[in-house]
């Protein structure tokens, strides 16, 4: 791990809980992400690569603070992500950058990568 990392997450861990029928609740748990951890400085570009299903959206969302994380530990520029409030999680968001998982849908085949996701 990085000192001067960015964005730091550690043993990121996001659990949903399974639904049964007819509302019953479920004590069954599915783990979508298990103890993850990585750290990205400032400036660098990274790929979060992996199977269909293997969590990759999930630790996009979890990131972003759109998904409740089960266990671990996400600091962006040495903030704790999950102690933002509204406002702060807004400013946040305004300086984190995702590029969906189909890139030809999702970027604009006129433009650079560079110039697409380079720069807000």
């Amino acid at each position: 791990m990085s000192e001067h990392a960015l964005l730091r997450v550690c043993d990121l861990s996001v659990t949903y809980r399974l639904g049964t029928a007819f509302g019953a609740s479920s004590r069954r748990v599915f783990e979508a992400v298990k103890k993850v951890s990585f750290d990205i400085e400032a400036g660098q570009g990274v790929a979060l690569v992996g199977e269909s299903g293997s969590g990759k959206t999930t630790i996009s969302r979890a990131i972003l603070g759109l998904v409740p994380t089960s266990g671990g530990s996400l600091e962006f520029d040495g903030r704790d992500v999950s102690r933002h409030d509204q406002a702060s999680l807004a400013s946040f968001r305004r300086n984190v950058q995702v590029v969906f998982q189909n890139p030809r849908l999702s970027l604009n085949p006129r433009r650079t990568i560079h110039s697409a996701i380079g720069s807000v």
